[in-house]
Formats: structure tokens, sequence, C-alpha cells
């Protein structure tokens, strides 16, 4: 299978060729086609070893790899000129660490092996220093913020092959899609299944292979369905638990709309209303017609109740740390983020006159400014100083790389 995202690359190789049609050269006595990186590590500069990778032997073995993929073969694969690949690769060159790009479906979910166009649009940018930097490409975690909570649970010591099964062992999140067939195969049962913003009986394609698990009790025990709608899988399950949409829960939550980092504060309405007009609320769902839980008490609640005296190690994870021993409420949840998580929250507030957690529920977002963290300038430096460590002047990188105002990037050229 060929990769639609192969020709992702192309522009990388263009930019390097030092005329229009010139291929890279692989090093004397080495196969561009066979050779692994190790062998090709070993042929340029010190001895490589698989125990021993060197910077040198990554450019290396990088040449190599992409040296089929020259404006020709772009021309063949894609249909575009190979003139125009090789004008718009210079375009890129000249960017000097400026280079923004980004994919939103389009090719990436158009195509067969269409993932491959995020990731070589990605690769392009790390090739040319443009990752986080000044006009460049940035990382959405750069431009959000997550304030930590006051307890984080340590990660389960358990490996459940119901969610990474291991014929896929390279797999970042869990196979959660494949549940059904996985329970058919009898690989294991699940006793009680929570379904929370996920209707896959709509959204996975074999939804009837849900249906058939989600009916058999040899398959799921018991299964709850939180969902602010009626859904094709509540049809299904044993429970339907109603959650509040945004206007009818507490949470914090940050987006990338722009280069800089903020955090909102969402609040449910009518029991905003209801304690500005002086009465007492323990319950969200107590402030609205539809008694609706809001997700975040309902699981403060039912964690509370299936430890009642701690000896699952549960119940520890929710007890106030403002009143020890006491269950957490959803106001001290959020007072603690606003109080510890937030850079110059606290200070903001106290020059107002109010505490962190009453000036966000006044204001609803505030603008977090994190110093010397930016992307582009900490991987700079890390290129600098690796540069430096294998005796290279940091203003003169040689014909393997060049440096700029911007930001640097690696030019698989060769001299």
């Amino acid at each position: 299978m060929r990769a639609a995202g192969d020709a992702c690359v192309a522009p990388t190789e263009a930019k390097a060729a030092t005329t229009e049609r010139a291929k890279v050269r692989a090093p004397t006595g080495v196969d561009s086609q066979t050779a692994s990186p190790a062998v090709v590590g070993a042929t340029h500069g010190s001895p490589a070893s698989a125990d021993a990778p060197t910077f040198d032997g990554f450019i290396t073995a990088l040449r190599v790899h992409y040296s089929k993929y020259t404006p020709d073969w772009v021309a063949a694969e894609c249909g575009v000129d190979a003139a125009t690949v090789v004008a718009i690769a210079r375009e890129i060159g000249k960017a000097r660490g400026g280079l923004a790009a980004h994919v939103w479906r389009s090719a990436a979910s158009g195509h067969l092996g269409g993932w491959q166009v995020a990731r070589c649009l990605e690769f392009l940018c790390v090739l040319m220093g443009s990752v986080g930097t000044k006009g460049g490409t940035g990382l959405n975690s750069a431009n959000k913020f997550v304030g930590a909570p006051f307890d984080k649970p340590s990660p389960q010591d358990v490996w459940s092959e119901l969610l990474f099964p291991p014929e896929w062992p390279l797999s970042h999140h869990e196979l959660s899609f494949l549940l059904p067939h996985l329970l058919a195969e009898k690989r294991g049962r699940v006793d009680v299944y929570f379904t929370r913003v996920y209707n896959p009986v709509w959204t996975n394609p074999d939804g009837f292979s849900w249906i058939d698990a989600l009916s058999d009790e040899s398959k799921f025990g018991l299964t709850a369905a939180l969902t602010p709608t009626w859904s094709e899988t509540a049809l299904w399950s044993d429970y339907v638990l109603p959650m509040g949409h945004a206007t009818e829960r507490h949470d914090v939550m940050s987006q990338e709309t722009h280069a800089g980092r903020w955090i909102g504060f969402r609040q449910p309405v009518l029991r905003v209303l209801k304690e500005r007009a002086g009465e007492k609320v323990e319950w969200t769902w107590q402030a609205n017609p539809g008694e609706v839980w809001e997700e975040d008490e309902f699981w403060i609640a039912l964690s509370w109740a299936v430890d009642p005296d701690g000896s699952l190690g549960v119940r520890k994870h929710f007890e106030s740390p403002y009143r020890p021993g006491q269950r957490i409420t959803v106001e001290e949840y959020y007072r603690w983020i606003f109080e510890n998580s937030v850079p110059g929250l606290p200070e903001a507030a106290k020059k107002e006159g109010q505490t962190p957690l009453d000036s966000m529920r006044r204001h609803g977002a505030f603008e977090v400014r994190v110093i010397e963290q930016h992307i582009g300038r900490l991987a700079a430096e890390l290129l600098v100083h690796a540069l430096d460590r294998r005796g290279r002047v940091p203003g003169d990188f040689g014909a393997g790389a060049r440096r700029s105002g911007k930001g640097h990037h690696v030019d698989l050229a060769v001299g």
C-alpha cells in the first residue's frame, strides 16, 4: 500500500536539491534503497552502532531514506508539475523558521493512508525549524492551559488487553471501537461499563456489533449511558443518567484560539442564580427543573459511595483538601485549582480584593502568562548545544545545517 502522505515530504527533498532535478546522493558505497540507519550512521563521521546513535547518522539516514522522493517522483504521484514542486519548496525554504502549516481532515481523511499527511507536514515543520517559532506552527499544547487538580491518583498497574490488544503494540490510544469484537472472541467480560460523550452504536461503523454486545449479559454486566440527550446507545443501556450541558455544570476549559494561554470557568446558570438569591444548594441537580446531575458531582458522589471505609484506596482521592476526612465539594475542587494551579491568578484577584474563586466566578476567564516557555526558542537552544558537542561552531553549522535569525532548520542537501 502506498500512503498518500508520501508526497508531503517531497518539498523537503526539492528544497535540498542543488538543481531542480538533482537527487540527494547517498554516501559512497551505500545502497540508498537497502541501507539501514545503523549502516548509514557508520559511514558518516565517527563509527556508530545501535548503542551509540549520532546526529550525523540520523541526518545521513534521512538523506538515504528520502533520496527517491524527487520532484519528478512527486509529479508522477500527484500530477503537480515538478517545476511547481521545486518553486513551492524554495518558498518554504525562504521562510527560515516561519512555516505555518495545518491540516484539518481534507486529504488526511479523504485518502487511504491519509493520516500520513499530518505526520509528514509536521515533519517538514521540524526540518525547517518552524515549530513554536514566530510565524511558524505552534503546538496545540503551547497555546492552552490546563490547571492541575488537588490530587492525582497513580496510574493503574494492570494491563487490559480489552483496551490495548497485543496485536496493536504501537497504538497511542485505547482501541475502544474493537471492544464488542474482542468480547465476541471471549477475551474477557466487562462487569460495569459507562459511556460518556460517546454513542458507540451510532458513531462506530459496526453499530449492530455493539447492540449484540450490550444486550448480552455474558459480555456486559451492567451498562450506564451518561448523556445529555437520548441516544441509540441509551436504548440498550441498563441505566440512562441525564447529564447537563455547558450551562448546567462547573467546568474549566481552554482552547488554542491565539498565540497565548487562557483558562475559562463555566458555571451552572440556575445554581448560580439561586445562590446569589441567598439559597443554599448542595448539589447542582437540586437547582434545575430536570434534576440533572453535573458530571463532577456525580463522579465525586459515586466514588465516595463505593469505598465507604477507604479500604479500596478510592475515597482518599476525593477527600477535601480543606476539611480532612470529609467529601470534597465541587466548589472546593475548583477553589483549589484557582488558588494553586493558575500562575498569576491569586495575585490578580488580590488586587481586586477577591479570592481566586470569586474572581473567576465574576470574570469567567483569565489570561495565563507563563514566562520562558517558548518552544521554538528552547528547541533552537537544544539544537545549538547538540551541534556544539559535535565540535561545530554555532554560528556556522556547515553544509548540513544552516542557522537563521528566525529559528533553526536542518537542510538535507549534500554540498
